[in-house]
């Protein structure tokens, strides 16, 4: 039995080297078909399909939220998934990581302080509302977008602006940038149309807050920024993945895992 590293992913290979130092049996990249019972770290991202090269099986894979049609094949496959990406105590870390690496990217990319734009952050889960909380850390000004306004009066006391998303955008507000972290299309045409002109960035993964067409439908200067953690971060997230390998996996390692 052996842990392969899956898919193009500077993390995964990091988290690689420190499962194997930690006594993990982690085996090298996977490049073609695999022993039955092998193990498969891909990221943790939403998985749309079951790689086609890894061979009959069966074997266990390790990645993020499992969508229908991949769910269906791995049933019938018989093969076992674990969705660490779905993990609280991941998604709460990783959380944390991808806004800040959006602030890091966003100041070298930008060569903007965070203090010289007015800020609106669409949905206040993992990703955002720590994104609120260090624009405003910066000084800088931050309105936070969410369903749930009755429960964001620590992030109000803090100075962010809660709205509602049936509120955003309030009329007449100059903003500087806009930044989606919710999963999800929940801006109409109307909303769209009163944010032209204005840099998107999109933090979420699929569906994402956009499709690229509608954003260039509606003038909106578009980037799509999935993984930051992976590319800006990329010891942070591999040791994020690590420890969640050997927290949901405690039998494969040769030891205790212990950080280094």
């Amino acid at each position: 039995m052996a842990l392969w590293i899956g898919g193009e992913d500077e993390r995964l290979e990091e988290a690689g080297r420190l499962l194997r130092a930690w006594g993990w049996p982690v085996a090298g990249r996977a490049k073609g078909p695999l022993s039955p019972g092998d193990h498969v770290l891909l990221p943790p991202a939403p998985l749309p399909e079951v790689p086609s090269f890894l061979g009959e099986g069966p074997f266990t894979l390790w990645g993020g939220a499992l969508q229908p049609e991949a769910e269906r094949e791995l049933f019938a496959r018989g093969w076992r998934y674990v969705a660490y990406g779905e993990d609280s105590g991941f998604r709460r870390v990783n959380g944390i990581l991808t806004a800040e690496s959006f602030l890091v990217w966003s100041m070298a990319e930008e060569k903007m302080s965070l203090r010289e734009r007015r800020w609106a952050v669409l949905g206040l889960g993992y990703t955002g509302r720590p994104l609120v909380e260090r624009i405003l850390s910066w000084g800088g000004e931050v309105w936070g977008i969410t369903g749930r306004r009755e429960a964001m009066g620590d992030l109000q006391a803090k100075g962010a602006r809660i709205l509602s998303w049936e509120a955003f955008p309030p009329p007449g507000l100059d903003l500087g940038a806009v930044v989606n972290t919710a999963p999800a299309r929940l801006l109409t045409e109307a909303q769209l149309r009163d944010l032209e002109g204005i840099p998107f960035f999109d933090l979420a993964s699929a569906p994402y807050g956009l499709d690229e067409g509608e954003a260039a439908r509606w003038g909106l200067p578009y980037r799509r920024l999935p993984a930051l953690p992976a590319r800006v971060l990329t010891r942070s997230a591999a040791r994020l993945v690590a420890e969640a390998v050997a927290r949901l996996w405690p039998e494969g390692g040769g030891r205790p895992w212990e950080r280094s």
